[in-house]
């Protein structure tokens, strides 16, 4: 616990009412409950996922599912097809607000017999193109972002070895087949998921960025801050985007539900500024015990990543304003001791989702976080993602270092 024993607690004849009265107060609006998400809510978190490490997802995902097999009745002709997806490529699209365009290509072989025209085994290339939605759907304190495949656009069959009888007889029928059994054979992809069992979330929406994807989200946080439509993207993993008030409300609450420490004291965040790599904090050090009083503090230092979490080192502090009869307290002794500082860092560690924990197809995820910095009222978290083969735990893929 703390040890402020040069802590000087001057003497008092009674509670100071008003006081803790202010006490009171910022503890009910720090514990209040937001209610519901509003109509046209404002996000005060964002995750984007670049474009490729969205394909790379994709892509890992979909070399997983098993081939697609089937039979092509065709007069005079029988061909029974089998096709395997090789890679993707994602692109902007205008079929609804919340799609994107993907390309496939796939192989296989096809085999075939046309009676007195012949038989035998032929390969294929094949590429089609269709429209996925992505969406958002919440279990339990887990939101995972799903993209569901629709509407084919175009087929294209490349096939060689064929004479050119059966290929005018039989090209026709496979371009259907794949129209009719690729898409509506791939399953909806677990693209990403966020636990949330620290936070919950009153909304999330997704919303793509070009040939990249944006999770907006809503957090629990009472008061929260907004983000603006354009707060930066990843080069190439991901990039973690929050509002430094809804840090601030998430640190306070968890103060004030944690109660007075030592000396009666309880420590309040009241504001947060991040800007590139340091951090200024104001603090409030309550008295809650004897005739109890209030301290304003600010406190500046740096923030950076340590071991994949955002760390806060606390480097001076200027005094402010104080309530009547207030004693004097050193804050860096208190921060020394890290007791805000680990608050802070919990509270940022709540605020930013843990991106993509758990991944369908096979995958799991590993995250890494490798930076840190802001530009005053948002703060960024930048980070990368390896798809893990839980089969043979082989790394699928390792990103270098993301864009900050």
């Amino acid at each position: 616990m703390l040890a402020l024993g040069f802590l000087l607690v001057l003497p008092g004849c009674g509670k100071n009412k008003a006081v803790y009265r202010a006490y009171e107060d910022a503890k009910s609006a720090a514990l209040s409950d937001p209610g519901p998400a509003p109509p046209n809510w404002k996000p005060d978190v964002k995750v984007h996922l670049s474009s490729k490490l969205l394909d790379e997802v994709l892509t890992a995902v979909l070399e997983r599912r098993k081939e697609i097999t089937g039979e092509v009745k065709v007069p005079g002709v029988q061909l029974t097809p089998t096709a395997v997806i090789e890679s993707l490529v994602l692109s902007e699209s205008q079929a609804c607000p919340t799609c994107m365009a993907i390309d496939l290509d796939l192989s296989g072989d096809m085999v075939w017999n046309a009676g007195l025209l012949g038989s035998g085994t032929v390969d294929y290339t094949a590429s089609v193109a269709f429209d996925s939605e992505f969406d958002t759907q919440k279990d339990g304190d887990t939101w995972t972002v799903w993209a569901k495949p629709r509407d084919v656009r175009s087929v294209d069959v490349r096939v060689s070895g064929w004479s050119g009888a059966v290929k005018n007889i039989a090209e026709a029928p496979l371009k259907k087949w794949l129209d009719d059994n690729v898409v509506s054979k791939i399953e909806p992809i677990e693209v990403s998921s966020f636990d949330t069992a620290g936070v919950p979330l009153r909304g999330a929406r997704v919303r793509p960025v070009g040939k990249g994807l944006v999770v907006e989200m809503l957090s629990s946080a009472p008061n929260p801050g907004q983000l603006g439509p354009d707060d930066g993207k990843p080069g190439m993993g991901f990039m973690a985007l929050v509002a430094t008030d809804t840090v601030v409300r998430f640190a306070a609450a968890e103060s004030f539900k944690a109660g007075p420490m030592d000396y009666d004291l309880v420590a309040e965040p009241r504001g947060l500024a991040v800007n590139k790599e340091t951090f200024a904090l104001d603090l409030r050090l309550w008295k809650v015990g004897g005739a109890g009083w209030w301290r304003d503090y600010s406190i500046a230092g740096k923030v950076g990543v340590r071991n994949d979490q955002v760390k806060l080192k606390a480097e001076n502090v200027t005094e402010g304003e104080k309530s009547k009869g207030a004693a004097l307290a050193d804050p860096l002794f208190f921060l020394g001791e890290g007791i805000v500082a680990r608050e802070m860092e919990k509270a940022i560690k709540v605020s930013v989702p843990n991106v993509m924990k758990q991944q369908a197809g096979g995958l799991r995820t590993v995250t890494h976080l490798n930076a840190v910095d802001g530009d005053g009222t948002v703060m960024k978290v930048s980070g990368t993602i390896e798809l893990v083969n839980r089969m043979d735990r082989s790394k699928i893929k390792a990103k270098g270092k993301g864009k900050r």
